[in-house]
């Protein structure tokens, strides 16, 4: 999915309207942190681009994180994120 798409579909998973473009460059450095992440684990460019299950990893990575202050607290990412991301990689790992 092209980053531009996949940035407006996370922006309204934030409830940001599309129009708003203040936090475009945090919400897009949260996508590259993520797809980097999964690919980290075997799954193809290629799947990574296409699959709407990345969609959804991705939708919940930024909700995570979006807007976190480095303030020495630990966030941590849904079991359920870790579940999904498991079983991409066992289906789609190269």
């Amino acid at each position: 999915m092209k980053m531009a798409t996949l940035l407006l579909k996370v922006k309204r998973s934030l409830l940001i309207p599309d129009e708003e473009t203040f936090a475009d460059g945090e919400i897009k450095t949260l996508i590259k942190a993520c797809k980097g992440l999964i690919s980290s684990t075997g799954v193809s460019n290629d799947i990574i681009n296409k699959s709407e299950i990345v969609t959804t990893l991705v939708i919940m990575y930024c909700k995570t994180f979006f807007g976190f202050k480095s303030d020495g607290s630990v966030r941590e990412l849904p079991q359920s994120f870790y579940t999904i991301l498991n079983q991409l990689a066992i289906s789609h790992a190269n």
